[in-house]
């Protein structure tokens, strides 16, 4: 990945962070993670593995009443 090199002042950072969405704040939390990564990649390919063995419940028993 090339790098990139920003010059920005603290302050201009911290409210840059504080205009972030839920859901902004999790992709940087996952990608400031390392661990976070790994877990996640792993629990995808578990769910798959899953998925494919019939382990998982269908879209259409999750939502029945």
């Amino acid at each position: 990945m090339p790098k990139v090199e920003v010059s920005i002042e603290l302050e201009q950072i911290a409210k840059v962070l504080q205009r972030l969405t839920p859901g902004e704040v999790e992709t940087l939390e996952i990608l400031l993670n390392p661990k976070l990564q790994v877990e996640l990649k792993d629990r995808w390919k578990k769910g798959k593995e899953e998925l494919k063995e019939g382990k998982t419940l269908s879209k259409e028993k999750l939502f029945s009443e």
